[in-house]
């Protein structure tokens, strides 16, 4: 794994750098490549054949192939060993992001990985994490993250959704969340309300919690196989020990959480570039006109190579900022 100094955030713009402090994806180990050979493989022989029922919002397939990618350790890799983890480092999961890039799965497979077991792997208790990291590092829960409104999105602080405090120290919890990916599958809610009607304060609702009530599935233009729902909270009970983080800084779950997990996104937009740019090239060598391969036209390679670069450039920099967090 990397051991050299590494330029922490964008500190690379400011300071002078040497080749060793920056992270190529050259300099993967043969344990990362390993672990990315098996699940690349995988997703080759036992999900691809499944891709048209996966597009036709077959759920109940797609919790038992996340419960097979669960087999493989890929939900376990960022989650430490005391909570039923592998605690890998983070190149690895940025690889994993990139690996499972294609088809409906990988919005799941993010879905439930980054935004909806990290906060709980970065802000929860040790009993928090006890309870919930174990098994949804197996594939047992599948997590979500539920912070989108009608009437909020990146603008977090604008949420409506209240969280009133009772005497007991439970919480209700009412509102409604919008363009939730897993909402149709998910357990396990990593959800924001404001207390007092100011607090922004992040909370742990499971699906069973009497009051919580999950919408219809929205059709989509694209990934068409991940669910995407409503949520729909009314005075939906929720326990002190739920509280993710404290009261009043759900801003400080979220906003670290969206850092990370559009690192990981950009990952994953690399691997689909990948899948894009081979497909590109097969179909430039197979299409014939006047006699030969479109490839041999000086236009297309012009294209081909302006995507290789592109592509090029894009991957040097979600490895590069990946490396220079202390990966």
């Amino acid at each position: 794994m990397v051991t050299e100094k590494q330029l922490a955030g964008g500190m690379w713009l400011a300071e002078a750098s040497t080749v060793p402090e920056v992270f190529t994806p050259e300099r993967f180990s043969e344990e990362h490549l390993m672990i990315a050979r098996t699940v690349r493989t995988f997703l080759h022989q036992e999900v691809a054949p499944l891709d048209a029922r996966l597009e036709q919002k077959d759920l109940p397939l797609m919790r038992e192939v996340l419960r097979k990618i669960a087999g493989l350790g890929v939900f376990a890799a960022d989650v430490p060993p005391e909570y039923g983890g592998l605690g890998l480092d983070r190149m690895t999961g940025l690889l994993l992001a990139e690996t499972i890039s294609r088809g409906a799965v990988s919005s799941s497979v993010g879905a439930h990985l980054t935004i909806g077991m990290l906060p709980i792997v970065f802000f929860g208790t040790d009993a928090q994490r006890r309870r919930y990291l174990p098994r949804m590092a197996a594939g047992d829960l599948v997590g979500a993250y539920a912070l989108t409104e009608p009437t909020a999105g990146s603008d977090a602080l604008s949420l409506r959704t209240a969280a009133v405090p009772d005497p007991d120290g439970t919480y209700r919890l009412s509102g409604a969340k919008q363009f939730i990916t897993n909402g149709g599958i998910a357990d396990v809610f990593v959800l924001y309300a404001k207390v007092d009607g100011s607090k922004l304060t992040c909370f742990i609702v499971d699906r069973e919690t009497p009051g919580f009530a999950v919408g219809p599935e929205e059709h989509k233009m694209g990934l068409r196989g991940s669910s995407t729902t409503s949520l729909f909270l009314d005075n939906v009970r929720v326990p002190r020990e739920n509280v993710l983080g404290d009261v009043g800084r759900g801003h400080v779950v979220a906003l670290n959480i969206l850092n990370l997990g559009r690192l990981k996104l950009g990952a994953g937009c690399i691997g689909a570039a990948k899948h894009a740019l081979r497909d590109a090239v097969g179909y430039a060598r197979e299409r014939r006109q006047f006699g030969r391969p479109i490839a041999s036209f000086g236009l297309i390679k012009q294209k081909i190579a302006e995507m290789a670069v592109r592509l090029f450039l894009a991957e040097s920099a979600v490895y590069r900022v990946g490396g220079g967090r202390g990966a």
